[in-house]
């Protein structure tokens, strides 16, 4: 069916003032363009006394249906296209979404949705993002909720599309309206080399060897627990997948595909760890799967908590590997290259200098890992309760007072 060209409308007197018929395009559930014949009340004989005046607020009316630039309104509210926006993130194969990037969408939307879910799709435009940053910034959340809030919002509308794949919606959005983060406000939480040297001695057996490896590598804490003893070679370890929440999945970027060279007395340290083992993981519970990260984060909380230092998570080894590069003046392409980030330069994209083999090996040897890397594990002497850290390893969470696993 084709769009009229122009419509006059029809003006309707009623016993209690005026309307207006004309015809109307909308989007069905399905994102196709239909066509309906509306009626709609202009207002009573006080606000329109006189025929000339119901027929000036007849033709604003009017204009706004002869506005080619106009797009037609839907019938699927925000919730029903969130749903599937969700859905459609779980499925698709390309360019899959990872559980964790689900988990933390899913969440921005418990905000969203109790302020934007029973709105029409096309009527989610800069005025209700607006309201919703209002909003949230008055419940007092912090500016990175807020801008995940913000970023699912543009998607959901973003991924509407009509039969033939072309956008339903493409929204201008003012860049103002976003909450903006002040990178000094964030908490970015890092160890001193003393702090690192403390928890070292104070931990024993896995947790230990995990701290270590961390520390000394600047591995994320998921690739880490997704290492498999084939990825040892005896002096560095190949980073090729992660574990997120005992689940084994694709590393975070293509970045993260990379091969990590070792300071010979943690390899060695790593490879007395391993001991025999020709297969498995390096970390693995009892049953021979891969040990959770909370399960080691409460290991982690406990023994900070029994040295008396401030709290924090795993990143912070990460954090305190990649500065401790820096001040030892190594190589940028390198740098990147073992953390796993991503190029910020051309100069970036064209080193090659992390594929020389024997340079990594030699800038290993030559850096050093910021703390003295014990001969043993140690098998007396830690912070955390035994009962608690061998449960723990296990993959078995602590007990309450009561007996009860949590």
């Amino acid at each position: 069916m084709s769009r009229r060209r122009h419509q006059n409308g029809e003006l309707l007197k009623l016993r209690n003032g005026w309307s207006c018929r004309l015809y109307e395009d909308y989007r069905d559930a399905n994102g196709v363009r239909q066509r309906r014949r509306v009626q709609r009340y202009l207002g009573d004989f006080k606000k329109l006394p006189t025929l000339r005046a119901a027929q000036n607020a007849m033709d604003a009316e009017v204009a706004l249906v002869n506005d080619y630039s106009r797009q037609p309104k839907t019938t699927i509210t925000f919730r029903q296209q969130a749903a599937r926006w969700m859905a459609d993130c779980k499925k698709r194969s390309w360019k899959a979404v990872k559980p964790g990037v689900i988990e933390k969408r899913e969440y921005a939307l418990r905000h969203v949705l109790p302020l934007l879910g029973d709105l029409p799709l096309s009527d989610v435009k800069n005025g209700a993002l607006r309201r919703l940053v209002e909003e949230l910034s008055a419940k007092g959340l912090k500016p990175s909720t807020a801008q995940a809030s913000v970023q699912v919002v543009k998607a959901v509308v973003g991924s509407a599309e009509d039969a033939d794949g072309n956008l339903l919606y493409a929204v201008t959005w003012n860049r103002k309206l976003t909450p903006t983060i002040n990178p000094e406000m964030q908490n970015r939480p890092t160890f001193t080399t003393e702090e690192l040297q403390r928890l070292v001695n104070a931990t024993k057996g896995k947790f230990q060897m995990s701290i270590i490896l961390l520390a000394s590598t600047g591995l994320r804490i998921g690739e880490a627990l997704g290492l498999e003893c084939r990825h040892f070679d005896g002096s560095a370890i190949r980073i090729e997948q992660a574990s997120w929440r005992g689940v084994i999945q694709t590393p975070k970027t293509s970045n993260a595909y990379r091969t990590v060279d070792l300071h010979p007395p943690v390899a060695k340290l790593l490879g007395e760890f391993i001991g025999g083992r020709k297969s498995g993981f390096i970390f693995e519970t009892r049953n021979g799967h891969p040990i959770g990260t909370r399960n080691f984060l409460r290991l982690l909380y406990v023994s900070l908590e029994g040295l008396g230092l401030k709290q924090r998570g795993f990143h912070a080894l990460r954090r305190f590997r990649n500065s401790f590069l820096r001040t030892r003046s190594c190589p940028p392409g390198l740098l990147r290259y073992w953390m796993g980030h991503s190029s910020h330069s051309m100069s970036d994209v064209y080193d090659r200098s992390f594929e020389d083999a024997a340079f990594r090996r030699d800038v290993a040897n030559a850096v050093g890992v910021g703390f003295e890397v014990p001969e043993k594990l140690n098998v007396k002497g830690h912070v955390t309760r035994p009962e608690q850290q061998e449960r723990a390893l296990s993959g078995v969470g602590p007990k309450s007072e009561a007996g009860v696993s949590y």
